[in-house]
């Protein structure tokens, strides 16, 4: 309970320092307000008036310049949420009609990771009770923290907008539905089937909140009446199947209607939430094979780039993207995780090889639902041609909790060769706890632009801890001297990177740009933030040359502990000047 509580504690902190508004009175302008205030109006889209400029236009040359809600729908000079209304109903409005407020949407981001992960550990729980009774407390609690941490729910929260809120609920909804399967197949009597009822209705929800979750979750519903029906009585195989489809059937079946005719009263088409008509930037074709192989890279192979200062961590490059390929957000991945996955596949084929076919059913039978809403969601997504952290739950948090399973039958079996598994578990799960946590404090550099307080006290304190063990790093701070020849006959004007520094998001790049055979200056990039040019200077093509290079891009931030015991006006006099010299003469000082 204490775990539960800390990880529940850590999500609100990321919402905390995220600069989203957590205040539950007062009106607020978000997309799923604006749709409350719509359907409390009395009409299906959103309370909010399309610019005129953005209605004049043609629909095929929409958005062009004028201003526009950037992914809502615009059907009919009418703006709609393609994303699910399932948050809408079940929490936003009846806020409003309880309070008179608007509920604030990170708040919903973070309550409905937090159903997810109770319920997710709930599943695990009744897991390790009924089928690893003997399983040490402590991988329990390890398996918490990775359903905590490992799902790339702290990623989530660091930008919790609406894309987040639907993302949230339809993670939540999936974890119900998989929960109430399992809890059928483990009951017995007339509770089965209201527990297989609970997971018809759940499915329908996370259709309501993501529709593409619809493909696994209707899947999942079907293989869990086929897999009551073989443990029944052979003459009662068929009636049991029948019954458990019309259960489950009868939950989504209510759900699905309500959603039919929410699509039709839009836009006249029951498959249509609205997709088509998105404002913003998207792919020609949403769904390409050509996307698989890119996606499954970065989601599970692509290793970060690390280096020597907090957060430690950035995304890797992710190369060529496939043709039609959208892909502008920063993926982590869940590499380390696929280490713990391979760690779960060598322990179960240890465990096919030491025990019989019935001990391997015994727990293989549990692991068929989760592999099954993994595997399907992950291919739809794949297909995409978009990605995001968030995009991730919807299909990690069932891969982890089928590893979990894995795991858990082999860590029970206390033999000689499960120490092996017990080390890497040991190792590979925190691993991957810390690498989401880190990974959190650095996407897009949010935390660092929105808490910067907060971030200069967590990297104050990190750096301290690490820097003393980096020595090559260490090495590569400070004040730089270059011997360069300059180039013999330049014609017009161009540029040539000399130094470069940072992360892809955050990159210093330090030029030479010549004017001509006989004069050059220097100039400093600093991200997007433009350029800061030097004076020009004279050079003598095929000369040498010793360039002189100190401050700014060659140290790391004010609060590093590379700065010793110096006082802050002169950390802060290091950091933000520049000087270059060229054979002692002064040419960049800035």
């Amino acid at each position: 309970m204490l775990v539960m509580l800390a990880v529940a504690c850590f999500y609100f902190w990321t919402v905390r320092t995220a600069s989203a508004r957590l205040d539950l009175t007062g009106q607020k302008n978000d997309y799923y307000n604006l749709l409350v205030d719509g359907f409390l109006d009395g009409h299906l889209y959103m309370k909010a008036d399309p610019d005129p400029q953005l209605l004049a236009l043609a629909p095929a040359q929409r958005p062009g310049n004028a201003p526009f809600k950037l992914d809502a729908s615009l059907y009919r000079d009418r703006y709609y949420l393609y994303f699910g209304v399932a948050p809408v109903v079940l929490l936003y409005v009846p806020y409003a009609l309880l309070t008179g407020h608007d509920l604030p949407e990170a708040g919903a981001a973070v309550l409905f990771l937090v159903a997810a992960f109770v319920v997710a550990t709930a599943w695990w729980w009744e897991v390790r009770r009924r089928f690893f009774p003997s399983l040490h407390g402590f991988w329990f609690i390890l398996g918490v923290v990775a359903l905590g941490l490992c799902t790339a729910a702290p990623s989530t929260l660091r930008r919790p907008l609406f894309y987040e809120v639907a993302i949230g609920a339809g993670y939540a909804f999936s974890m119900t539905a998989l929960w109430a399967l399992s809890r059928a197949a483990w009951q017995s009597g007339r509770s089965r089937w209201w527990w297989l009822v609970l997971s018809g209705v759940a499915v329908g929800l996370a259709i309501g909140s993501r529709a593409n979750l619809g493909p696994a979750g209707l899947l999942v519903l079907g293989l869990a009446a086929v897999l009551l029906a073989r443990r029944a009585r052979a003459g009662l195989r068929a009636r049991t199947f029948a019954l458990a489809l019309l259960a489950t059937g009868a939950g989504a079946g209510v759900i699905g209607a309500g959603l039919a005719g929410y699509n039709v009263a839009r836009f006249g088409r029951i498959t249509e939430f609205g997709h088509t008509y998105q404002i913003g930037l998207v792919p020609k074709q949403l769904f390409r094979v050509e996307n698989f192989a890119h996606n499954l890279r970065l989601y599970y192979l692509l290793l970060p780039v690390l280096n020597g200062y907090f957060p430690f961590f950035s995304p890797g490059d992710e190369g060529p993207k496939p043709d039609d390929y959208i892909g502008r957000e920063e993926t982590h991945g869940e590499w380390p995780w696929t280490l713990v996955v391979g760690l779960a596949v060598a322990a179960a084929i240890a465990l096919g090889e030491h025990r019989g076919s019935a001990h391997r059913r015994r727990w293989a039978g549990v692991i068929v639902l989760p592999l099954v809403l993994f595997a399907v969601n992950f291919v739809v997504v794949a297909l995409t041609g978009v990605r995001a952290n968030r995009y991730m739950l919807d299909f990690h948090p069932a891969l982890v909790l089928a590893t979990l399973v894995v795991l858990g039958a082999a860590l029970a079996e206390r033999r000689r060769w499960t120490w092996g598994v017990a080390v890497g578990a040991a190792v590979l799960v925190p691993a991957a706890a810390l690498f989401n946590v880190v990974g959190s404090l650095q996407v897009h550099g949010f935390f660092r632009s929105t808490a910067p307080a907060s971030y200069a006290t967590l990297a104050s304190l990190a750096d301290r801890i690490v820097w003393p063990f980096l020595w090559n790093e260490r090495a590569a701070v400070g004040d730089r001297q270059i011997n360069l020849r300059w180039p013999a006959g330049v014609n017009g004007s161009w540029r040539e990177p000399l130094l470069s520094a940072g992360t892809m998001d955050f990159t210093d790049i330090l030029w030479i740009e010549y004017d001509g055979p006989k004069r050059a200056r220097f100039i400093f990039q600093h991200g997007e933030y433009g350029d800061a040019q030097g004076e020009w200077f004279d050079y003598e093509s095929g000369k040498r040359a010793r360039v002189e290079i100190s401050g700014a891009l060659l140290l790391p931030g004010v609060a590093h502990p590379w700065y010793g015991e110096r006082p802050p006006e002169e950390r802060l006099a290091l950091k933000r000047r520049l000087r270059i010299l060229v054979d002692t003469k002064p040419v960049f000082s800035r």
